[in-house]
């Protein structure tokens, strides 16, 4: 029966069992290394922009001015196959889209421009029904449909992605805003013709721009005020690379920079637009030479102070990355100084011999520093040498000047770079989350970081652009890159939808969860390679616990447990399969709670046959109790009962037996069960902690003989929620060990009713007296006639008639006498008091009313 449990019917359970997608599924890293056949690649671009191009983006009409100059290359774009868009709208649905969750499906829109993807519907008996389809892939290019008045020598974005520059071969500077581009800013940097702008660098708030020349000419502008100035400090400089301290820059001054040359000197400054002295024009507020790395160009410097939980106090602590095309340095130091130049003490404890750095070996005269998030505190860096991407995590701790920030660092290659025939290297690189993005001349790749493997390839013609030129990027936005005179973007969406693919086949199974928590068919998926692997290890009690989770086939999972004769796996994975059920699943449940106390009660009986530690006998039957007791076990007994009972008994537990009556509040079982084992006190226990009355009526004829005294204690306790009339049959099986009425558990009881509650029922009055005659003092009984004698009623409560049959069968002459002068026969008291005692006939003579003297 139990290898026969279904949760869905057969026509659902068929077919359903949600292992490996097979088919439906491109796992990432099984096609860790492809050929460059398999790569599925964009169109060759042989024919018009929209053979290659993915539709456009549009940059308002104020920048129309500016396109008089354009010189396009190639087939126009057809109003009718574009679509329009500004810079900020796509950048808002870039946003969007790097914030969104992670995708719904297992990932078949593959990185190489796939279009399938598995969408999930949760049907109501929990499975996962999957179809396909189509999906935005992950990286698509779209042309910036702006036209720059002459060619673009190189650009630069903010890090927080508002500030977009242009440095045109004209000499001009264009700032435009992405938030609002309508309105962009054009500064002339010089009239010489014979001068070329080198490259731009701009602040990560979009504030500052340092504009270096290829004559060494450089020069400063203020975005706000559009305000240019020489750097007549660095005159003769070629800048290669701005390191910008985040902490520091304000919109009046840029802080203290680091600035790396051609000839590997790193120079420290602070830039402002307002003139420090009278006739000095120039920028810089101080500028003083810091460290020499070697001949080689500085091409990348990023200065970062240490979050402020790893600082000494009162002290700044920075670490500064330096590359050229070869060497990758870093500096690491605190900044206890307030005086310029900040960083000289931090460069003062490196020298030739003690200067951390890595080399790699190559004949390029460029490289590229990035690192990801570019506007916080980084957490991975990403350095573009000629054999490859040197990609590695940013760790900080307490690190001292000779230790490393740089961790888990290794080479990315791309296709190109492993062609030993034919090498071609890229022209730039991006750095993102889970992805190292390459720009060629001829065409875009994406290497994840989390493999190391090509996972997207797209072709550029350079016949229509010229070949690319550059890329940059802000962690809140697309890659922008550039040709000679076309700027392009590079869509991300969705970027992290296969990042639970990737973490899954390298085993990481916790962040694989973390990345397919929006998906239930992903994250099925997970959890059943993560049980498979666990269940391999022989770890099973985590294994059941994960396939629990999951929609596997309840009879395979069962089946794996009971083919490894293991029990306590198996149990766990019925209580948490038990746990997931829903509450109108009452089959399911009713099963699964009969199938866990079979395997408890085994446990049980086994652990009792051969003679367990006691201990560990009281455990099983603990842990047996509580699952008993879980709301949703009892809920579903409470209904099935009968089949409980059945099992219990076969198993001849008792003692569980007992207490899963309680459990249910089946209290007359567990009384009948305690008197059957003739365990009296234990039953009137249960009969006093319940409050069924009618319990109380049946089961006191039996317990008055065996516990008078505790039973009469439980009838009082219960006061006027129990009617006296039902308890008399009770009573009269109650016999009485002792002649003294305080003794008399029935008559103190009785006398409960009567003094107590007020009780005037005449069954009640006339028992208690019968009770009373037949003891052998008469003391109680005159009293209580009395008592009747004088109450305010004209009539007794009890019955005067049969008072005098009991106090005449039972020989009561004088209780007689006192009731026929209550019943007015006077003459009848006296004649039966003189044979008592003549003061008593003296007493009756007394009682008739004076105005009878002849009666007297």
């Amino acid at each position: 029966a139990h290898n026969t449990l279904h949760f869905q019917s057969k026509r659902q359970a068929a077919g359903r069992r949600p292992s490996t997608p097979n088919h439906h599924v491109q796992m990432y890293s099984q096609n860790a290394v492809h050929s460059a056949s398999n790569v599925v690649k964009a169109n060759d671009c042989d024919g018009t922009f929209q053979s290659c191009d993915h539709p456009s983006i549009t940059l308002p009409d104020a920048i129309l001015p500016y396109r008089a100059h354009a010189r396009w290359t190639g087939s126009a774009l057809s109003e009718s196959q574009t679509r329009m868009a500004n810079i900020f709208e796509q950048y808002q649905q870039a946003e969007s889209a790097s914030t969104a969750p992670v995708s719904s499906g297992y990932g078949g829109g593959s990185y190489r421009g796939g279009a399938e993807q598995l969408q999930e519907q949760v049907a109501s008996t929990g499975y996962v029904e999957t179809r396909r389809r189509e999906e935005t892939p992950i990286f698509d290019r779209q042309i910036i449909n702006f036209n720059p008045p002459s060619s673009v020598v190189t650009i630069d974005l903010s890090a927080n992605a508002a500030i977009l520059v242009l440095a045109l071969v004209d000499n001009h500077v264009i700032f435009i805003q992405l938030t609002n581009p309508q309105e962009p800013a054009r500064v002339q940097v010089t009239r010489r013709s014979d001068e070329k702008i080198h490259k731009v660098f701009i602040d990560t708030t979009g504030i500052h721009l340092v504009v270096a020349m290829e004559s060494g000419e450089n020069f400063y502008i203020h975005y706000p005020t559009r305000k240019l100035r020489a750097l007549a400090k660095a005159k003769g400089i070629v800048i290669e690379s701005v390191a910008w301290n985040r902490s520091k820059v304000t919109e009046t001054s840029t802080g203290e920079i680091l600035i790396g040359t051609s000839k590997g000197l790193i120079f420290e400054t602070e830039l402002a637009p307002q003139e420090t002295k009278f006739f000095d024009n120039s920028a810089e507020k101080y500028w003083k030479q810091l460290y020499q790395l070697s001949p080689e160009p500085v091409t990348g410097l990023l200065v970062e102070r240490f979050p402020d939980a790893v600082s000494i106090s009162g002290e700044k602590k920075f670490f500064i990355l330096a590359t050229t095309p070869s060497r990758l340095y870093q500096f690491i130091g605190h900044v206890t100084t307030t005086e310029p130049p900040y960083f000289q003490w931090l460069f003062n404890n490196y020298d030739s011999s003690t200067v951390k750095f890595v080399e790699v070996p190559g004949s390029l005269n460029y490289s590229s520093l990035q690192v990801y998030p570019s506007d916080a505190v980084p957490k991975t860096f990403a350095w573009l040498t000629e054999p490859g991407v040197y990609y590695g995590s940013l760790d900080f701790r307490d690190q001292g000047p000779q230790d490393s920030v740089t961790t888990n660092c290794r080479l990315l290659r791309s296709r190109t770079q492993t062609d030993k025939l034919n090498p071609l290297f890229p022209v730039a690189i991006a750095l993102t989350e889970f992805h190292a993005l390459l720009l060629f001349k001829d065409r875009f790749e994406a290497i994840c970081v989390l493999n190391d493997q090509v996972v997207y390839e797209k072709p550029i013609n350079p016949r229509q652009t010229g070949g690319m030129r550059g890329m940059v990027h802000a962690s809140r936005g697309g890659p922008l890159a550039y040709a000679e005179m076309r700027l392009y973007r590079y869509k991300i969406t969705k970027e992290s939808r296969d990042v639970w693919k990737i973490y899954l086949e390298k085993g990481e199974y916790e962040k694989a969860k973390d990345y397919a928590r929006n998906d239930p068919v992903q994250m099925d998926y997970v959890l059943t390679r993560q049980a498979e692997h666990l269940f391999d290890e022989k770890r099973y009690e985590q294994s059941a616990g994960l396939f629990a989770l999951t929609q596997r086939m309840f009879e395979e999972v069962a089946l794996k447990f009971l083919r490894v004769h293991e029990r306590e796996p198996l149990k766990t994975f019925l209580l948490k399969k038990l746990n997931s059920l829903k509450k109108e699943d009452k089959t399911q449940q009713t099963m699964l709670v009969t199938w866990l106390m079979e395997i408890y009660l085994t446990q049980l009986g086994e652990l009792k046959d051969s003679a367990a530690p006691a201990e560990d006998i009281l455990r099983t039957q603990r842990r047996f109790r509580e699952f008993l007791k879980q709301p949703r076990v009892e809920a579903c007994l409470k209904s099935s009962r009968h089949v409980a009972y059945e099992l219990l008994a076969s198993h001849g537990d008792t003692e569980d037996l007992v207490f899963f009556a309680m459990l249910m509040q089946d209290f007359e079982r567990v009384i009948s069960h305690y008197i059957q084992q003739q365990d009296y006190p234990a039953a009137l226990e249960v009969l006093t902690k319940q409050s069924d009355v009618k319990l109380v009526i049946k089961f006191s004829p039996i317990l008055i003989k065996h516990c008078p005294t505790a039973l009469v204690e439980a009838w009082i306790a219960l006061e006027k929620k129990i009617d006296p009339r039902h308890l008399i049959p009770a009573l009269t099986h109650y016999e009485p060990q002792s002649s003294n009425p305080a003794a008399h558990e029935a008559i103190r009881y009785l006398e409960h009713c009567v003094h107590k509650l007020q009780n005037r029922d005449m069954a009640i009055h006339n028992y208690l007296l019968s009770l009373y005659a037949k003891l052998e003092d008469d003391t109680a009984l005159l009293q209580f006639l009395d008592l009747g004698q004088g109450q305010m009623h004209s009539e007794p409560y009890y019955d005067i008639k049969y008072a005098l049959r009991q106090c005449a069968e039972h020989g009561r002459a004088q209780a007689c006498v006192h009731l026929y002068s209550t019943m007015g026969l006077f003459e009848e008291a006296v004649d039966l008091a003189l044979n008592v005692n003549v003061d008593l006939a003296r007493f009756v003579v007394t009682k008739p009313d004076e105005s009878d003297e002849a009666l007297r």
